[in-house]
Protein backbone atom coordinates (compact mmCIF):
# COMPACT_ATOMS: atom_id res chain seq x y z
CA UNK A 1 0.00 0.00 0.00
CA UNK A 2 1.47 3.58 -0.83
CA UNK A 3 -0.30 6.94 0.51
CA UNK A 4 0.62 10.39 -1.82
CA UNK A 5 0.05 13.86 0.14
CA UNK A 6 0.01 16.93 -2.16
CA UNK A 7 -1.04 19.87 -0.41
CA UNK A 8 -4.37 18.65 0.87
CA UNK A 9 -4.73 16.02 -1.27
CA UNK A 10 -4.03 12.28 0.03
CA UNK A 11 -3.94 9.41 -2.77
CA UNK A 12 -3.85 5.82 -1.97
CA UNK A 13 -2.78 3.10 -4.41
CA UNK A 14 -2.65 -0.54 -3.63
CA UNK A 15 -0.20 -3.49 -4.70
CA UNK A 16 -0.28 -7.20 -4.21
CA UNK A 17 3.51 -8.49 -4.28
CA UNK A 18 3.95 -12.31 -4.19
CA UNK A 19 6.74 -14.18 -2.20
CA UNK A 20 7.54 -17.40 -3.49
CA UNK A 21 9.54 -20.21 -1.03
CA UNK A 22 12.73 -21.45 -2.26
CA UNK A 23 12.38 -24.87 -3.45
CA UNK A 24 14.72 -28.08 -1.67
CA UNK A 25 13.96 -32.13 -1.94
CA UNK A 26 15.33 -34.70 0.04
CA UNK A 27 14.32 -37.86 -0.55
CA UNK A 28 16.72 -39.35 2.03
CA UNK A 29 19.57 -41.81 2.03
CA UNK A 30 19.23 -45.43 -0.48
CA UNK A 31 17.26 -47.81 1.26
CA UNK A 32 16.08 -51.45 1.39
CA UNK A 33 12.43 -52.51 2.37
CA UNK A 34 11.15 -56.06 2.25
CA UNK A 35 9.18 -57.40 -0.60
CA UNK A 36 5.23 -56.57 -0.52
CA UNK A 37 6.02 -53.53 1.67
CA UNK A 38 4.93 -49.85 0.38
CA UNK A 39 7.73 -47.15 0.61
CA UNK A 40 6.06 -44.02 -0.31
CA UNK A 41 8.51 -41.33 -1.37
CA UNK A 42 7.51 -37.65 -1.07
CA UNK A 43 8.57 -34.29 -2.53
CA UNK A 44 5.99 -32.15 -1.72
CA UNK A 45 5.96 -28.01 -1.43
CA UNK A 46 3.70 -25.69 -2.10
CA UNK A 47 3.99 -23.56 -6.12
CA UNK A 48 6.07 -26.47 -7.78
CA UNK A 49 5.92 -28.46 -10.52
CA UNK A 50 7.37 -32.08 -9.97
CA UNK A 51 8.55 -34.17 -12.43
CA UNK A 52 9.79 -38.09 -11.56
CA UNK A 53 12.18 -40.31 -13.12
CA UNK A 54 9.10 -42.91 -13.30
CA UNK A 55 7.11 -40.56 -15.16
CA UNK A 56 5.02 -39.19 -12.74
CA UNK A 57 4.26 -35.71 -11.46
CA UNK A 58 2.39 -35.90 -8.58
CA UNK A 59 4.22 -34.97 -5.30
CA UNK A 60 4.50 -38.20 -3.99
CA UNK A 61 4.85 -41.77 -5.66
CA UNK A 62 4.53 -45.20 -3.89
CA UNK A 63 7.65 -47.46 -4.35
CA UNK A 64 6.64 -51.36 -5.00
CA UNK A 65 9.93 -52.23 -6.71
CA UNK A 66 13.13 -52.09 -6.71
CA UNK A 67 14.59 -49.63 -8.55
CA UNK A 68 15.94 -46.13 -8.47
CA UNK A 69 14.02 -43.15 -8.21
CA UNK A 70 14.58 -39.68 -8.94
CA UNK A 71 12.57 -36.27 -8.84
CA UNK A 72 12.91 -32.71 -10.24
CA UNK A 73 11.08 -30.34 -8.70
CA UNK A 74 10.68 -26.80 -10.02
CA UNK A 75 9.03 -23.71 -8.89
CA UNK A 76 9.34 -20.23 -9.13
CA UNK A 77 12.91 -19.53 -7.77
CA UNK A 78 14.61 -22.59 -7.94
CA UNK A 79 14.72 -26.15 -9.90
CA UNK A 80 16.15 -29.08 -7.43
CA UNK A 81 16.63 -32.52 -7.87
CA UNK A 82 17.63 -35.19 -5.71
CA UNK A 83 17.20 -39.07 -5.92
CA UNK A 84 17.41 -42.72 -3.98
CA UNK A 85 17.53 -45.80 -4.57
CA UNK A 86 15.41 -48.69 -2.79
CA UNK A 87 16.30 -52.38 -2.80
CA UNK A 88 13.83 -54.88 -1.94
CA UNK A 89 14.67 -57.75 0.32
CA UNK A 90 13.16 -61.57 0.65
CA UNK A 91 11.82 -63.24 3.54
CA UNK A 92 15.06 -65.75 4.05
CA UNK A 93 13.45 -69.37 4.28
CA UNK A 94 15.65 -71.24 6.71
CA UNK A 95 14.87 -74.89 7.10
CA UNK A 96 18.07 -76.87 9.32
CA UNK A 97 16.25 -80.21 8.65
CA UNK A 98 14.74 -82.90 11.70
CA UNK A 99 16.92 -83.15 14.72
CA UNK A 100 19.49 -86.25 13.76
CA UNK A 101 21.35 -88.75 14.56
CA UNK A 102 24.38 -89.69 13.01
CA UNK A 103 27.27 -92.18 13.78
CA UNK A 104 30.50 -90.72 14.73
CA UNK A 105 32.77 -91.97 11.51
CA UNK A 106 30.17 -90.08 9.01
CA UNK A 107 30.48 -86.50 7.89
CA UNK A 108 27.36 -84.44 8.57
CA UNK A 109 26.83 -81.38 6.71
CA UNK A 110 24.14 -78.68 7.66
CA UNK A 111 23.66 -76.49 4.30
CA UNK A 112 21.33 -73.63 4.87
CA UNK A 113 21.26 -72.70 1.40
CA UNK A 114 20.25 -68.88 1.99
CA UNK A 115 19.06 -67.31 -1.37
CA UNK A 116 18.81 -63.83 0.15
CA UNK A 117 21.02 -61.41 0.96
CA UNK A 118 20.84 -60.99 5.36
CA UNK A 119 23.24 -60.56 8.21
CA UNK A 120 23.55 -64.68 9.43
CA UNK A 121 25.59 -66.45 11.79
CA UNK A 122 25.66 -69.77 13.73
CA UNK A 123 25.14 -70.51 17.36
CA UNK A 124 26.71 -73.79 19.21
CA UNK A 125 26.36 -73.74 23.05
CA UNK A 126 28.58 -70.87 23.96
CA UNK A 127 29.99 -70.55 20.12
CA UNK A 128 29.23 -68.01 17.48
CA UNK A 129 30.35 -68.63 14.29
CA UNK A 130 30.02 -64.89 12.12
CA UNK A 131 31.23 -66.58 9.12
CA UNK A 132 29.11 -65.42 6.23
CA UNK A 133 28.92 -69.14 4.78
CA UNK A 134 25.63 -71.01 5.13
CA UNK A 135 26.63 -74.22 5.60
CA UNK A 136 28.56 -76.10 8.77
CA UNK A 137 30.16 -79.58 9.23
CA UNK A 138 29.25 -81.41 12.02
CA UNK A 139 31.81 -82.49 14.36
CA UNK A 140 30.18 -82.31 17.92
CA UNK A 141 27.40 -83.36 19.51
CA UNK A 142 24.86 -80.11 20.20
CA UNK A 143 22.12 -78.00 19.29
CA UNK A 144 23.05 -75.91 16.19
CA UNK A 145 21.17 -72.54 15.84
CA UNK A 146 21.21 -70.19 12.55
CA UNK A 147 20.83 -66.50 12.63
CA UNK A 148 19.54 -64.47 9.41
CA UNK A 149 18.55 -60.88 10.00
CA UNK A 150 17.53 -58.27 6.79
CA UNK A 151 15.08 -56.15 5.73
CA UNK A 152 12.23 -58.36 6.55
CA UNK A 153 13.10 -59.00 9.94
CA UNK A 154 14.95 -61.44 12.08
CA UNK A 155 14.58 -65.16 11.72
CA UNK A 156 16.17 -68.57 13.41
CA UNK A 157 15.99 -72.08 12.86
CA UNK A 158 17.86 -74.75 15.57
CA UNK A 159 18.74 -78.49 14.63
CA UNK A 160 19.73 -80.87 17.48
CA UNK A 161 22.76 -83.76 16.40
CA UNK A 162 23.61 -86.90 18.40
CA UNK A 163 26.61 -88.32 17.19
CA UNK A 164 26.65 -91.60 18.52
CA UNK A 165 30.64 -92.58 19.37
CA UNK A 166 32.34 -95.80 17.25
CA UNK A 167 34.50 -97.76 19.42
CA UNK A 168 38.31 -98.29 18.86
CA UNK A 169 39.26 -100.82 17.14
CA UNK A 170 41.30 -101.97 19.61
CA UNK A 171 39.50 -102.75 22.28
CA UNK A 172 42.30 -104.91 24.11
CA UNK A 173 45.79 -104.71 24.20
CA UNK A 174 48.46 -106.76 22.05
CA UNK A 175 48.68 -110.18 22.33
CA UNK A 176 50.77 -111.49 25.81
CA UNK A 177 52.70 -113.70 27.40
CA UNK A 178 52.67 -113.69 30.75
CA UNK A 179 55.88 -115.23 32.42
CA UNK A 180 54.61 -114.94 35.96
CA UNK A 181 51.94 -116.93 38.45
CA UNK A 182 49.96 -113.81 39.22
CA UNK A 183 46.03 -113.20 37.12
CA UNK A 184 45.74 -110.89 34.31
CA UNK A 185 43.14 -107.69 34.60
CA UNK A 186 41.64 -106.71 31.56
CA UNK A 187 40.19 -103.50 31.38
CA UNK A 188 37.33 -102.34 29.01
CA UNK A 189 36.47 -98.89 28.03
CA UNK A 190 33.40 -97.42 29.63
CA UNK A 191 30.74 -95.56 27.16
CA UNK A 192 27.61 -95.26 28.02
CA UNK A 193 26.24 -95.30 24.41
CA UNK A 194 28.31 -98.35 23.89
CA UNK A 195 26.84 -102.17 24.48
CA UNK A 196 30.22 -104.30 25.84
CA UNK A 197 30.19 -108.27 26.16
CA UNK A 198 33.19 -110.27 26.78
CA UNK A 199 34.36 -113.75 25.61
CA UNK A 200 32.30 -115.01 28.97
CA UNK A 201 29.34 -113.50 27.83
CA UNK A 202 29.35 -111.12 30.85
CA UNK A 203 29.41 -107.39 30.52
CA UNK A 204 31.49 -106.49 33.52
CA UNK A 205 34.27 -103.74 33.29
CA UNK A 206 36.71 -106.49 34.59
CA UNK A 207 37.93 -109.18 33.19
CA UNK A 208 40.33 -111.73 34.81
CA UNK A 209 42.47 -114.05 33.29
CA UNK A 210 44.82 -116.96 35.21
CA UNK A 211 45.27 -119.22 32.83
CA UNK A 212 46.38 -119.57 28.92
CA UNK A 213 43.05 -118.17 26.72
CA UNK A 214 41.94 -116.39 23.87
CA UNK A 215 40.37 -113.57 25.16
CA UNK A 216 37.51 -111.69 23.10
CA UNK A 217 35.54 -108.46 23.82
CA UNK A 218 32.79 -107.23 21.60
CA UNK A 219 31.18 -103.73 21.64
CA UNK A 220 28.11 -102.31 19.94
CA UNK A 221 25.58 -99.84 19.32
CA UNK A 222 23.46 -98.51 16.66
CA UNK A 223 26.39 -97.65 14.21
CA UNK A 224 27.39 -101.45 14.57
CA UNK A 225 29.72 -104.00 16.07
CA UNK A 226 33.23 -104.43 16.71
CA UNK A 227 35.14 -107.24 18.00
CA UNK A 228 39.02 -107.42 19.20
CA UNK A 229 40.67 -110.75 20.51
CA UNK A 230 44.12 -110.91 23.14
CA UNK A 231 45.85 -114.64 22.66
CA UNK A 232 47.15 -114.53 26.62
CA UNK A 233 50.07 -117.53 27.03
CA UNK A 234 50.48 -118.19 30.86
CA UNK A 235 54.21 -119.38 30.81
CA UNK A 236 54.71 -120.15 33.84
CA UNK A 237 57.34 -118.48 36.85
CA UNK A 238 60.39 -119.39 36.55
CA UNK A 239 61.64 -120.27 40.29
CA UNK A 240 65.43 -120.41 40.25
CA UNK A 241 67.06 -117.76 42.55
CA UNK A 242 71.23 -118.29 42.98
CA UNK A 243 71.13 -116.24 46.41
CA UNK A 244 73.01 -113.33 47.60
CA UNK A 245 76.52 -112.73 46.70
CA UNK A 246 78.84 -115.27 49.11
CA UNK A 247 81.87 -115.02 50.62
CA UNK A 248 84.02 -118.41 51.67
CA UNK A 249 86.97 -119.76 52.21
CA UNK A 250 89.82 -119.26 49.46
CA UNK A 251 90.14 -123.07 48.81
CA UNK A 252 86.29 -123.71 48.79
CA UNK A 253 83.92 -123.68 46.16
CA UNK A 254 79.95 -123.25 45.95
CA UNK A 255 77.68 -125.41 44.39
CA UNK A 256 74.89 -123.12 42.49
CA UNK A 257 72.17 -124.68 42.18
CA UNK A 258 68.93 -124.45 39.96
CA UNK A 259 65.27 -125.05 40.92
CA UNK A 260 63.62 -125.61 37.70
CA UNK A 261 63.77 -128.79 36.07
CA UNK A 262 61.73 -127.30 33.06
CA UNK A 263 64.00 -124.85 32.30
CA UNK A 264 67.15 -124.36 30.06
CA UNK A 265 70.40 -122.76 31.24
CA UNK A 266 73.53 -121.08 29.60
CA UNK A 267 75.99 -119.99 32.32
CA UNK A 268 78.40 -116.92 31.57
CA UNK A 269 81.14 -119.76 32.30
CA UNK A 270 80.48 -121.40 28.86
CA UNK A 271 77.88 -124.04 30.60
CA UNK A 272 74.66 -125.43 29.81
CA UNK A 273 74.48 -127.13 33.38
CA UNK A 274 71.52 -127.31 35.63
CA UNK A 275 74.00 -126.87 38.68
CA UNK A 276 77.84 -125.43 38.76
CA UNK A 277 80.31 -125.60 40.75
CA UNK A 278 82.05 -122.64 41.52
CA UNK A 279 86.31 -122.04 40.55
CA UNK A 280 88.11 -122.85 43.58
CA UNK A 281 90.12 -119.03 44.34
CA UNK A 282 88.45 -117.19 41.84
CA UNK A 283 86.86 -114.22 42.62
CA UNK A 284 83.83 -114.78 39.73
CA UNK A 285 80.26 -113.54 39.31
CA UNK A 286 78.51 -116.25 38.08
CA UNK A 287 75.48 -115.27 35.56
CA UNK A 288 73.20 -117.75 34.06
CA UNK A 289 70.15 -117.31 31.77
CA UNK A 290 67.49 -119.36 32.41
CA UNK A 291 64.90 -119.90 29.69
CA UNK A 292 61.53 -121.74 30.62
CA UNK A 293 59.42 -121.82 27.03
CA UNK A 294 59.09 -118.24 25.57
CA UNK A 295 60.14 -117.13 29.14
CA UNK A 296 63.86 -115.48 30.34
CA UNK A 297 65.12 -114.26 33.58
CA UNK A 298 68.62 -113.56 34.70
CA UNK A 299 70.08 -114.71 37.74
CA UNK A 300 73.55 -113.88 39.10
CA UNK A 301 75.94 -114.63 42.49
CA UNK A 302 79.10 -113.17 42.96
CA UNK A 303 81.59 -116.03 45.03
CA UNK A 304 84.51 -113.89 46.96
CA UNK A 305 87.03 -115.96 47.93
CA UNK A 306 88.47 -114.93 51.60
CA UNK A 307 91.66 -117.22 53.00
CA UNK A 308 89.86 -115.63 56.62
CA UNK A 309 86.38 -117.60 55.82
CA UNK A 310 88.40 -121.51 56.15
CA UNK A 311 87.26 -123.21 58.56
CA UNK A 312 89.70 -124.11 60.97
CA UNK A 313 89.14 -128.30 61.28
CA UNK A 314 89.11 -130.71 58.26
CA UNK A 315 86.69 -133.63 58.75
CA UNK A 316 88.01 -136.99 59.00
CA UNK A 317 86.93 -139.90 56.75
CA UNK A 318 87.13 -143.29 57.26
CA UNK A 319 86.25 -146.29 54.73
CA UNK A 320 87.09 -149.83 55.74
CA UNK A 321 88.77 -152.07 53.43
CA UNK A 322 87.05 -154.97 55.02
CA UNK A 323 83.75 -156.10 55.78
CA UNK A 324 81.43 -158.83 56.82
CA UNK A 325 77.77 -158.27 56.34
CA UNK A 326 76.90 -161.52 58.93
CA UNK A 327 74.40 -160.42 60.34
CA UNK A 328 76.16 -159.89 64.16
CA UNK A 329 76.04 -156.11 64.31
CA UNK A 330 79.98 -155.58 63.75
CA UNK A 331 80.72 -154.04 60.29
CA UNK A 332 77.63 -155.93 58.56
CA UNK A 333 78.22 -152.63 55.94
CA UNK A 334 80.47 -151.20 53.62
CA UNK A 335 80.14 -147.48 54.10
CA UNK A 336 81.73 -144.19 54.46
CA UNK A 337 82.31 -143.00 57.70
CA UNK A 338 82.78 -139.01 58.35
CA UNK A 339 82.74 -137.04 61.19
CA UNK A 340 81.40 -134.20 59.56
CA UNK A 341 77.41 -133.65 57.87
CA UNK A 342 77.92 -135.14 54.05
CA UNK A 343 75.77 -133.46 51.74
CA UNK A 344 77.27 -134.61 48.65
CA UNK A 345 77.84 -138.42 48.15
CA UNK A 346 77.88 -141.04 45.16
CA UNK A 347 79.07 -144.68 45.66
CA UNK A 348 79.80 -146.90 42.96
CA UNK A 349 80.16 -150.70 43.54
CA UNK A 350 81.53 -152.96 41.01
CA UNK A 351 82.48 -156.73 40.68
CA UNK A 352 86.23 -158.23 39.64
CA UNK A 353 84.36 -157.82 36.21
CA UNK A 354 83.82 -154.46 36.31
CA UNK A 355 80.20 -154.78 36.57
CA UNK A 356 78.17 -152.45 38.88
CA UNK A 357 76.15 -154.40 41.40
CA UNK A 358 75.34 -151.24 43.53
CA UNK A 359 75.14 -147.62 44.04
CA UNK A 360 73.71 -145.14 46.43
CA UNK A 361 73.57 -141.51 47.22
CA UNK A 362 72.79 -141.73 50.68
CA UNK A 363 75.97 -141.70 52.90
CA UNK A 364 73.55 -144.26 55.83
CA UNK A 365 72.90 -146.31 53.19
CA UNK A 366 76.26 -147.86 52.33
CA UNK A 367 76.22 -151.69 50.93
CA UNK A 368 74.90 -154.79 53.32
CA UNK A 369 76.71 -157.30 51.12
CA UNK A 370 73.39 -158.37 48.49
CA UNK A 371 73.05 -158.20 45.22
CA UNK A 372 69.11 -158.49 43.74
CA UNK A 373 68.07 -159.47 47.33
CA UNK A 374 70.82 -162.60 47.13
CA UNK A 375 73.79 -162.77 49.18
CA UNK A 376 77.53 -161.76 47.39
CA UNK A 377 80.06 -163.85 47.18
CA UNK A 378 82.91 -163.56 49.67
CA UNK A 379 86.39 -162.12 47.30
CA UNK A 380 87.40 -158.73 46.08
CA UNK A 381 85.04 -155.97 45.24
CA UNK A 382 86.04 -152.35 43.90
CA UNK A 383 84.47 -149.19 44.69
CA UNK A 384 84.43 -145.60 43.64
CA UNK A 385 82.67 -142.49 46.15
CA UNK A 386 82.81 -138.94 45.29
CA UNK A 387 81.22 -137.23 48.50
CA UNK A 388 81.67 -133.45 50.33
CA UNK A 389 80.50 -132.19 53.49
CA UNK A 390 79.52 -129.16 55.47
CA UNK A 391 82.75 -127.78 56.54
CA UNK A 392 85.59 -129.49 53.86
CA UNK A 393 87.32 -127.74 51.80
CA UNK A 394 87.47 -127.79 47.91
CA UNK A 395 90.23 -129.71 48.17
CA UNK A 396 89.03 -132.59 50.04
CA UNK A 397 85.83 -132.92 47.53
CA UNK A 398 87.61 -135.69 46.37
CA UNK A 399 86.54 -139.20 43.68
CA UNK A 400 87.97 -141.58 45.88
CA UNK A 401 88.49 -145.57 44.64
CA UNK A 402 90.08 -148.24 45.74
CA UNK A 403 88.72 -151.97 46.35
CA UNK A 404 88.02 -154.02 49.80
CA UNK A 405 87.31 -157.70 50.94
CA UNK A 406 83.95 -159.28 51.95
CA UNK A 407 83.95 -162.23 54.12
CA UNK A 408 81.32 -163.54 55.92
Amino acid sequence: MVIAHLDTIIDTAYQTIFIYPRQSVDLGDDTTICAGDTLTLSAAQPYATFEWSIGSTNAMIDVIEQNYYGVTVTGACDTVFDSIYVAYDSIPIIDLGPDTQLCENQSYVIDVNLQVDAIHFWHYDHWNDNDSVDTLNVLRTGLYVFFAENACGSFVDSVDITIIPTPDSALLPADTLNCFDSEIVLVRPQNDSITFMWSDSSDSKKYKVDTTELVWLMAFNECGSWQDTMNIIFNGEIQTELGEDTTICDEDSVLLVTNDSLATFIWNTGDSKDTLWSDVGQDFNYIVTITLRDCQAIEQRRIIPDPDSCPPVDCELQISNVFSPNGDGVNDKFKLISDCEIYAYNLHIFNRWGQLIHSTANPVFGWDGFINGEQAAEGTYFYKLEYKDDVVIDIDRYSYQGSFTLKR
